[in-house]
């Protein structure tokens, strides 16, 4: 009888067991959550008012839409500053805690050179470029490799998201500009999983690629050419979300 019972718990063990590794490889399985485009209508929601965005105040994205109001002024050399979240942490984590679950927090930019606010094949040079990226799980996740911004939230996270929990994505990076160019700007964030805020878009797959045969996204050509608000060509899937990609514009010096 003692057997039996042993041999039942036994069994009962090893499911709850088998059970508890399912549950971690589903968690294994969340992808990170990332954006970079700033929506004063969020905001003043969330925070009784608007944050400044306009030619003096350089440091918030939206996408332009050929809306000259959100132009930057021709005499910006750089952005110092890009507004949004990249994390993968929980509420009452530290800041340490969290930057464990994070591998890497990158900007790729696409130099529109049409200017018609779309990574397209028309433009002279069609390559996404990685233009910055932190490690933050370095040495333990002490902020030598930058920091995830963004973490403090509840979970599951609310419906509003894009300017609740900001910060500054570059963290002492700068991204070079020169008048009359007009870029695109992707935040790609990777866990500690292999995981990233990109693969969620289509059946679980990251569907961006950088252009070159490196392991990155799909690397499927037609994949890579999007418009400002992440759709391929000919579609409007969103397989890139519009969180995850801005349009910024630099006028020419008069």
């Amino acid at each position: 009888m003692t057997r039996s019972l042993c041999g039942r718990a036994a069994v009962v063990l090893a499911a709850m067991l088998l059970l508890a590794r399912s549950a971690m490889a589903c968690l294994d399985l969340v992808p990170p959550f990332a954006a970079i485009e700033y929506n004063a209508s969020e905001a003043e929601s969330l925070h009784g008012q608007a944050e400044a965005f306009d030619k003096a105040h350089p440091i918030l994205l939206v996408d332009q839409v050929q809306d000259a109001r959100y132009w930057l002024e021709s005499t910006v050399a750089e952005l110092t500053t890009l507004r949004g979240y990249a994390h993968i942490g929980m509420e009452g984590m530290t800041q340490q805690e969290a930057n464990r679950n994070m591998l890497l927090v990158q900007i790729w930019g696409w130099l529109d050179t049409n200017g018609n606010g779309a990574a397209d094949a028309k433009d002279t040079t069609t390559q996404w470029v990685k233009l910055v990226e932190l490690k933050p799980s370095l040495n333990d996740g002490d902020g030598s490799g930058g920091n995830v911004v963004g973490w403090e939230i509840p979970y599951p996270p609310p419906a509003i998201e894009t300017s609740t929990w900001q910060g500054d994505i570059l963290q002492g990076h700068t991204i070079t500009l020169k008048p009359g160019q007009s870029w695109l700007f992707l935040i790609r964030v990777v866990d500690i999983s292999g995981n990233t805020n990109l693969m969620s878009e289509v059946q679980g797959l990251e569907r961006w690629d950088n252009g070159v045969v490196d392991g990155v996204g799909s690397d499927v050509a037609d994949d890579r050419y999007v418009d400002s608000k992440g759709n391929t060509p000919g579609t409007t899937d969103g397989r890139i979300k519009d969180k995850h990609i801005v349009w910024v514009y630099v006028p020419r010096l008069r």
